[in-house]
């Protein structure tokens, strides 16, 4: 009843969405993003959260592997793609999507900021630093420059 007086009767998909973000449980947050994700199968978005609560990374990069296919070049799959290809340690694959995103979405801060954790991950602060400070410096609100993240 909360999400349909917050949702306006808007469509079944949304509705879904918003069930799995307010959603106290895995399990509920997993039904209800598997429903939005069955009847809107190549929105980034839906498939961004919902591959972001499975377990299984394999499964994870699958979704948005397929995602992908539709929505090439989008910032917000690339970047996610990076992130899960990192978890598998599929260290030059990451690099690629991050690379992508720094070169062709270079207006957003968190392709930067993406590039930095990956720097991090490979051992170079010094490049690490520098994407993080580039980061902060285009949307200081969203991101701070704090060297420490680079030894962490």
């Amino acid at each position: 009843e909360t999400v349909n007086s917050k949702m306006g009767g808007e469509n079944e998909v949304e509705m879904e969405w918003m069930m799995g973000l307010t959603a106290e449980d895995q399990a509920m947050r997993t039904y209800h993003w598997q429903n939005a994700l069955n009847l809107a199968p190549n929105h980034p978005m839906i498939a961004t959260f919902y591959s972001f609560n499975q377990p299984s990374v394999a499964v994870k990069e699958a979704v948005i592997r397929r995602v992908l296919e539709n929505h090439p070049g989008n910032a917000g799959l690339c970047n996610v793609m990076g992130y899960i290809l990192m978890a598998q340690d599929k260290m030059e694959e990451a690099k690629e999507y991050f690379q992508f995103n720094v070169e062709y979405h270079e207006d957003l801060a968190n392709s930067f900021d993406s590039m930095g954790d990956w720097y991090v991950r490979n051992g170079d602060k010094e490049a690490a630093l520098e994407m993080f400070q580039k980061a902060a410096d285009m949307d200081p609100t969203n991101f701070s420059f704090n060297p420490d993240r680079a030894e962490e």
